[in-house]
């Protein structure tokens, strides 16, 4: 068995430990391939994606540049050639090309349905990513005894031809969440981080978490906003925005809002779905936080987006009212995007670390 497969089944004594059922090879619907040769079609088809000449076995899809929307091309490509529907989860949990190749001779189905191991090893306790998983490059810099697990919405059956539905409430989704983190660690304390929505799903779930008598070590936000509704600026404070623009950027900005890309196509919409995090603020019921007697780490970003219906304020104005344990702020370089990407997330990393060993 290999050592993912172990340390999943160290940490998860509910989970069916059957390991003939998880590697058992059935000729009929893996096919008469040996695991040599699905090795070699998974690294040629790696290769390509990720545009590198050598490959071993035991390189890291991630760690050679990988992200989740090549995964994606490589996955249409694996399902194509091996005749196999693969999830999204199926790269995460397997990231390897020998964990991989064994993970489709064996057609193992995943260990859960939204949760997915980003970096298992590590001594400390897991830190749980809520909602996204772009989450690589602070794995790296966070250092190998920081364990990662991220939880997406039904990332077990996420494929090209299946998106799973969210719920349409925050409540709903946090509680599932919370169910899922809890099939891996039973008890807490829960140490949680979320970008953006994730941040308020994460809000949620500490607070759900305190109400059922569990504790949380950290809960910590990636610009996250904290509003029931969008943050429509003052007519008054519109006019004067709109009077500094031009007419053809007012035009471009209103119709961006308005009309946002659509992908006709599938595959497409697919790939515009993976491009942004899951469920966007519209998609879901009005959801107005509570106060939080805990304490709360926010990174903003210094660059605020300039929308035409976008405010110019800072998250922390909310949280502050919110975070009732205390709030520690800090400003991050660049934009909204940029705060997980190089080269900014290397100073976030090394802000969280510290936080982090305090616990």
């Amino acid at each position: 068995m290999s050592s993912l497969a172990e340390q999943l089944l160290s940490q998860q004594p509910n989970w069916d430990q059957n390991q003939d059922f998880l590697y058992q090879i059935d000729a009929d619907r893996a096919g008469h391939s040996s695991i040599d040769q699905i090795e070699q079609d998974i690294a040629q088809i790696w290769k390509q994606a990720l545009s590198v000449e050598q490959i071993q076995i035991h390189d890291n899809f991630f760690d050679l540049g990988g992200t989740s929307m090549l995964a994606i091309d490589v996955l249409e490509e694996l399902e194509e050639l091996f005749d196999r529907d693969l999830s999204l989860a199926s790269i995460f949990e397997a990231p390897t090309i020998q964990q991989l190749a064994q993970k489709i001779k064996a057609c193992s189905p995943s260990a859960w349905y939204s949760l997915a191991p980003l970096q298992t090893k590590g001594s400390k306790p897991i830190l749980f990513g809520i909602h996204v998983l772009e989450y690589r490059s602070l794995c790296q810099h966070l250092g190998s005894d920081q364990p990662v697990y991220g939880l997406r919405y039904g990332i077990a059956q996420e494929s090209i031809e299946h998106v799973p539905d969210l719920p349409r409430q925050i409540e709903a989704l946090a509680g599932h969440y919370i169910q899922e983190m809890r099939s891996l660690q039973p008890q807490g304390p829960y140490f949680l981080m979320g970008f953006s929505l994730g941040g308020r799903i994460a809000l949620e779930m500490a607070q759900q978490l305190i109400a059922s008598g569990q504790s949380v070590g950290s809960l910590i936000v990636f610009d996250t906003f904290l509003s029931k509704r969008l943050r429509w600026n003052s007519f008054k404070q519109t006019i004067t925005r709109l009077s500094e623009l031009e007419l053809s950027e007012i035009i471009r900005r209103t119709r961006a809002a308005l009309f946002p890309r659509v992908q006709p196509s599938p595959e497409g919409a697919y790939k515009a779905y993976q491009a942004y995090p899951l469920g966007e603020s519209h998609f879901f019921e009005p959801y107005l936080p509570k106060p939080y007697p805990g304490k709360v780490l926010l990174f903003q970003a210094q660059e605020r987006e300039s929308g035409v219906l976008r405010s110019r304020e800072t998250p922390e104005i909310l949280w502050k009212s919110i975070a009732l344990g205390g709030l520690e702020v800090h400003e991050m370089p660049g934009d909204h995007g940029a705060m997980l990407a190089e080269p900014y997330v290397q100073q976030l990393a090394q802000i969280l670390k510290q936080s982090l060993n305090h616990h």
